[in-house]
């Protein structure tokens, strides 16, 4: 049995991607000054540090997860089917592996279980959001874990099989949350608290590498586009939070809509200047481009000086935003830090 109370919004950039509307890349310039690199130190607060030890985790097959939802189970679960990569992502946190995934690039990365191993998991059918129930039903779970406001309307047809828990990982804060309740109802508290502590590490170390290179003093943006149109991670959601441990990274939210908070245009990029970009670039039909391919002869664009430095970065998409968990955090950190 799950009981479950529905979140009252969707993650970022699941919803930005499917709603959001592209940029405005208009040849003129901005008006006004634009932002100097920082040379004055960090425009931008930095994210209070992680706690220094995990608490204590108690097996339960009742949990509360960080969106207030009530997660009940009958046994400890050990055949899950992953829709969302932050399942996968638990999961090899503490020890298991799914039944079977909807994120099969995320499990062939080296950092989650490789090319050959993770091409081994078998991968559900249907595209992102409408599964093939029967399908999901054939791998017999029991736990099926999706995302919030992409999965809410399987819901009721996948519970026919097996209890369903839809994550929404907003923040690092719910990451850590998520793999906490994951330990607590499959028993595994030893492991979720060893992988608690090894990511405070990551996010210490990355914070003092970053410290000993100077990045504080240096502007960040972490943005993403597809078919749909781009966007930028802002600091109250998952990844502009993560960054802003170890970057000056001053995008706060346009709006309190997650699919209208990350909506800046070229000009507003411009005028905040960032010396480094990292680009999520989804890129799925053959007519697709990455970011750096559509703006490259962008005028605006040209002017920003992470792109006159060439600081522009196409990073690895499962793993920046799919992830969305401890393991996921973790490599981007390290990934982030690396290129400066």
């Amino acid at each position: 049995m799950l009981k479950k109370i529905c979140a009252n919004k969707v993650g970022a950039t699941a919803a930005a991607l499917l709603c959001v509307a592209s940029l405005s890349l208009t040849a003129c310039g901005s008006s006004g000054d634009h932002q100097d690199t920082a040379a004055n130190g960090p425009s931008a607060e930095r994210p209070a540090a992680p706690p220094e030890k995990a608490e204590p985790i108690s097996a339960s097959l009742s949990v509360t997860g960080p969106k207030g939802e009530e997660i009940t189970l009958d046994h400890a679960p050990q055949r899950v089917v992953c829709l969302t990569g932050i399942c996968d992502d638990l999961l090899l946190e503490l020890g298991m592996e799914p039944v079977a995934t909807t994120s099969p690039d995320l499990l062939k990365d080296k950092h989650f279980m490789g090319e050959e191993k993770g091409g081994q998991v078998p991968v559900v059918q249907g595209g992102f959001g409408s599964e093939d129930v029967g399908d999901i039903a054939s791998f017999k779970p029991d736990l099926v874990i999706g995302l919030a406001g992409v999965h809410d309307g399987l819901t009721s047809a996948v519970e026919k099989v097996a209890p369903m828990w839809n994550m929404q990982p907003d923040s690092v804060e719910d990451s850590v949350a998520y793999l906490r309740a994951m330990a607590a109802l499959t028993g595994r508290t030893a492991e979720g608290e060893k992988a608690e502590n090894t990511f405070y590490d990551k996010i210490r170390e990355s914070r003092k590498v970053a410290d000993d290179k100077g990045l504080r003093n240096t502007k960040a943006l972490s943005m993403y586009t597809s078919s749909s149109g781009t966007g930028v991670n802002v600091r109250n959601e998952l990844l502009g939070e993560l960054l802003a441990n170890v970057f000056d990274y001053p995008w706060n939210g346009k709006s309190d809509d997650p699919m209208t908070a990350g909506q800046y245009s070229v000009e507003e990029i411009l005028d905040v200047n960032p010396d480094v970009v990292f680009v999520q670039s989804f890129v799925f039909a053959p007519g697709d481009k990455a970011l750096t391919e559509q703006w490259k002869d962008n005028p605006v664009w040209q002017q920003v000086a992470a792109v006159k430095n060439n600081q522009v970065h196409e990073v690895n998409t499962g793993l920046w935003s799919m992830g969305r968990g401890p393991r996921a955090l973790s490599a981007v950190l390290e990934e982030a830090v690396s290129t400066q």
